[in-house]
């Protein structure tokens, strides 16, 4: 049985483009991210976290090298939901295209 990730940050992402991470209890704000679209989902890891935008990209917010980067622009319609294998280095993302 795999033991569960220790993450020392919780994240909240909205509409509006802003994802935060905040200490476990959310006293305290250690980053945030202006991601200049709407967030409509994302997927946790311990030091990434993958983002999946309104307009149909999917950026990486990497944590150990304070990096955001859009790795995929290829939706042309809204995108529903998607998921991130780590270990793989594999992103699905499901579509209305």
């Amino acid at each position: 049985m795999m033991s569960p990730v220790k993450r020392d940050f919780m994240v909240t992402a909205s509409i509006n483009g802003i994802l935060r991470l905040w200490s476990p209890d959310f006293s305290k704000l250690i980053s945030e991210v202006n991601t200049q679209q709407p967030i409509l989902s994302c997927d946790i890891n311990h030091k990434e976290i993958v983002v999946l935008g309104a307009n149909g990209t999917i950026s990486i917010l990497d944590m150990e090298e304070s990096t955001f980067n859009v790795i995929l622009r290829s939706h042309l319609d809204n995108v529903h939901d998607l998921c991130y294998n780590r270990p793989g280095g594999k992103v699905v993302s499901i579509g209305k295209d």
